[in-house]
Order: C-alpha cells, then sequence, then structure tokens
C-alpha cells in the first residue's frame, strides 16, 4: 500500500474519540477559550468569526468558498451556519471523511459540494474563490509550494485564504528545549492530573495487541526503533502496556499515570500517516512566497499539544484546583515561547493576492 492510500485509509476510519475533550488538548473549553483568545482577542470569538468579521465584513454570502482537507466537514457546516456563503467546494483525500461529511450535511439541509482529492496534484480554477479555508489540513501535504501557487491564483482579487494550522517542526521533531520542557511541565503536576483516560489507556492496549497479531508489523517497528535509538524505551512501554491488567487485578486501586510524554520518532510518525507533518516548517514560507501574509496570530500548543495527550479529561472546567494547574501550563508555555528559543507551534495564518489592496488595520 504506498503514502496515499495509507493516508487515505488512515483518515477514514480515524476514531472520533481521538479528538474529544477527554484525550485532545484544543477540545478542551479552557483550551478553546485560550486560543479564540489568542486567535481574536476575545475567548468567546472563535477563530472563523473572526475571519468573517475581519476580512468580509458587509460582504456575506460570499458568493463562492472552497474548504481544503475538510475532513468530516465540520468547518463548512459552521461557515453554512453562520451564513458565509452562497456555494461552497470541499475536498479531502479520505474517501470515509467526503462520506461522512456528505451524510451530515445532507441531515442538516446544507448544499455543500464534496469531493475526493490530492492536495499534492489538485488543479484549482483561476480566480473563482472569494475565500479558501483551511484547519490543520495543510501540514498534511508534501507539495506545500505547489498547493500556495493553486490557492493564490484561484483568489478573486479581493479573496483571502485563512488557515487555523500546525506550522511546527516537521514530523515533530522537536528542538531538545522543547522537548525538556515538555518532560519538566508533566512532572510538575500532581498525580491526580496525570491519570490516564480510558481511550488512552485503550489506544496502549490495542498497539500492544497488535504486535501479536502482526507480526511482520512488529518486526518493521522493532528495525525503526533500532535505527532511532528507541528500543529499550519502547520496550518499557509495552512492558507497562502488557503488565497493567495484571498490577490492575492485584490493586484495585491502582490508577494509571502518564508518567512521562513519548514524544514520536520520525518512523513512530510515518508508522501511523505518511503525511502527518510532512513539510509542517515550510508552510509559511511557501505562502509568503505566493501571497502576502496580513495576519499571523501565534496559538503556542509547544507544551500543550503532547503534553495534555491523554490527560486532558483532568481538567474540567468545574474543578477549580485543576484550573489553577491549567492556568499554571498556559503561563509556562508562554514563558517559554516569550523566551525565544522556539516559534510558535500552531498559528492562525490569512493571506491574499500580491496584488490585492487590501491593508490590514
Amino acid at each position: 500500500m504506498d503514502d496515499f492510500a495509507k493516508t487515505a485509509q488512515y483518515w477514514s476510519q480515524v476514531d472520533e474519540a481521538a479528538f474529544s475533550a477527554e484525550h485532545y488538548w484544543a477540545t478542551l473549553p479552557a483550551v478553546r477559550r485560550r486560543l479564540n483568545r489568542l486567535a481574536s482577542g476575545s475567548e468567546e470569538c472563535h477563530w472563523v468569526d473572526h475571519c468573517l468579521e475581519t476580512y468580509f465584513l458587509g460582504r456575506l454570502p460570499l458568493p463562492r468558498c472552497l474548504s481544503l482537507g475538510c475532513g468530516a466537514g465540520w468547518l463548512e457546516r459552521t461557515l453554512a451556519h453562520r451564513g458565509a456563503f452562497q456555494q461552497c467546494e470541499a475536498l479531502d483525500i479520505a474517501p470515509g471523511s467526503i462520506l461522512q461529511a456528505q451524510d451530515e450535511a445532507r441531515k442538516e439541509g446544507l448544499a455543500i459540494s464534496y469531493e475526493v482529492a490530492d492536495l499534492n496534484t489538485a488543479s484549482l480554477p483561476p480566480a473563482a474563490y472569494d475565500a479558501v479555508w483551511m484547519s490543520n489540513s495543510y501540514h498534511h501535504v508534501v507539495e506545500v509550494e505547489r498547493l500556495a501557487c493553486q490557492v493564490a491564483q484561484s483568489l478573486k482579487p479581493d479573496g483571502f485564504v485563512l488557515l487555523n494550522e500546525y506550522i511546527g517542526p516537521t514530523r515533530f521533531q522537536f528542538p531538545p528545549a522543547q522537548r525538556k520542557m515538555i518532560q519538566q511541565a508533566l512532572q510538575l503536576l500532581p498525580a491526580r492530573y496525570r491519570r490516564l483516560g480510558q481511550y488512552a489507556q485503550h489506544c496502549e492496549q490495542e498497539r500492544a495487541h497488535r504486535v501479536l497479531r502482526n507480526p511482520a508489523w512488529a518486526l518493521s517497528r522493532l528495525c525503526d526503533k533500532i535505527q532511532d535509538r528507541d528500543l529499550l524505551p519502547a520496550l518499557q512501554r509495552k512492558a507497562r502496556t502488557i503488565l497493567h491488567p495484571i498490577s490492575v487485578y492485584l490493586r484495585k486501586d491502582r490508577e494509571v499515570l502518564k508518567e512521562r510524554v513519548d514524544l514520536p520518532t520520525i518512523h513512530d510518525v510515518v508508522a501511523v500517516d505518511p503525511s502527518e507533518a510532512i513539510r509542517s516548517d515550510q508552510i509559511v514560507l511557501a505562502l509568503r512566497k505566493h501571497m502576502r501574509i496580513v495576519e499571523l496570530k501565534p496559538l503556542g500548543g509547544n507544551l500543550l499539544h503532547f503534553l495534555l495527550d491523554g490527560i486532558a479529561h483532568n481538567f474540567p472546567d468545574d474543578d477549580p484546583t485543576a484550573q489553577s494547574w491549567l492556568q499554571a501550563l498556559f503561563a509556562l508555555e508562554d514563558a517559554f515561547l516569550a523566551e525565544g528559543s522556539c516559534t510558535s507551534d500552531f498559528a492562525l495564518v490569512v493571506a491574499c493576492r500580491k496584488d490585492s489592496q487590501f491593508r490590514h488595520g
């Protein structure tokens, strides 16, 4: 199976629980408010609303929009409910996601045109769109320069491309200072805030079972670990996973804690999704080459993205102490970014054609 097919299959079958507030950092309500504030200046103003109010005030509904890497279609449905367009097209590599998006749009009576397409090779019509939207999809594109060129020529003279995107290190290969800070931040948390959720535990068990079910895959991953010099930590992680059911049986009150943040190697990332963050650190450069960037808002995520993975459920809105710890993590991430050893891993980026007359502010 080639990389295109692997990516299409992965995103056609991805478990929605992976992006629940129990597991995924950006779905946590307090994190969403933080991201809203960083993007728009207000905790109550979503980045989509910020973009509509800033760049399309008095122009809605727009005659024609495009959503690239649409997934299951939440972005197009959000835009439709805001009355943002008269016509909207959406493209994604995963047939399963397209079917789900079509089904959801049909249930809500929304006229959105969905199509399976590879963003690396897709050709867009010239001067066709008032807005091109992307939400955490550009970092799955290897041909970042080609796509930027295609988007630029597809915009109308007064059009914009609007992205909420991961622009951090390729394949999540973070610099040493960031890796160290992520681990230190986890160790600051008391044990009760490091309890792994049920979904995270399930994923660990599934990975352990796959080793037994698929020896060829296990051998391939073993070779990867040797090459990455990650064999011993990987074996320790597997041992904890396999022995966990025995531990629970012997001690019913035992909780599974996140002892360290298992940052992935390049092979780890590729084994799950070959397109993941494949040239993410080149996105802004590609946009600058073909368009004029009019807004770039850093959204952070340098610590929170992997730190909160699997433990986000420990920080509910109705627990003041948990919220205090979460705010401490926010402050730590802000201080880390202010120190200047890293740039923001996530950003809101808005760009227009180089010949556009738009002047921000």
